[in-house]
């Protein structure tokens, strides 16, 4: 039999009892990556009411593992994970994109052995900054750098606001502190410097 239940309006309508179970708050959508990695708004599956998404590490490390997705983030992850509060029907999701920046810069060491900088390997490291297009930046060794140097960052971003005149050089492309890069700018300077000698 049915059940009658007395509107505001003062009209009576007939309600079948699985109706009256089925009376819950919708789904949200959240952001989840497809196997591609972009970001798709999907609708959640249970009753979660928060999305999640990574968090972009400290100085120039990468985003954390943790995944965009339906859900709350897990204990004590506060610098691994956010989560906002997830919305029904919107067609953006509140975990957007973390925008970031990333390139490659490469690491310098002292040699005691020839008692110069030489790079710690052929391949440059990863370099990350917050936002979308922003401005890269590497640094390396310059001629006054001795032993007690210390290289920012592995490389990655400019020199030191206190690096004293002659112990580093920085500059704006991707990888472009490679020992190759700066040999090659170098050499037609020393060649004009002795034709005039």
């Amino acid at each position: 039999f049915g059940i009658y239940i007395t509107l505001s309006s003062g009209i009576n309508a007939e309600y079948g009892v699985a109706a009256l179970i089925s009376c819950g708050e919708a789904a949200i959508s959240c952001n989840v990556a497809d196997a591609n990695g972009d970001l798709q708004v999907t609708e959640c599956a249970g009753a979660e009411t928060t999305c999640t998404s990574p968090v972009k590490g400290a100085g120039f490390a990468g985003l954390s593992e943790q995944a965009y997705g339906c859900g709350a983030c897990p204990a004590d992850s506060a610098a691994t994970c956010v989560e906002c509060d997830g919305t029904d029907g919107e067609a953006t999701a509140c975990n957007a994109l973390v925008a970031v920046t990333s390139f490659t810069c490469f690491d310098y060491a002292w040699s005691a052995d020839d008692s110069a900088w030489a790079q710690t390997s052929e391949t440059a490291g990863t370099c990350v900054v917050a936002g979308a297009d922003a401005d890269i930046a590497c640094n390396k060794p310059d001629t006054e750098a001795t032993a007690e140097y210390v290289v920012p960052n592995a490389g990655c971003g400019g020199c030191a606001t206190d690096a004293a005149a002659g112990t580093c050089t920085a500059c704006d492309k991707d990888a472009c502190n490679s020992a190759a890069t700066f040999t090659l700018i170098l050499a037609p300077l020393v060649a004009l410097l002795l034709s005039v000698m």
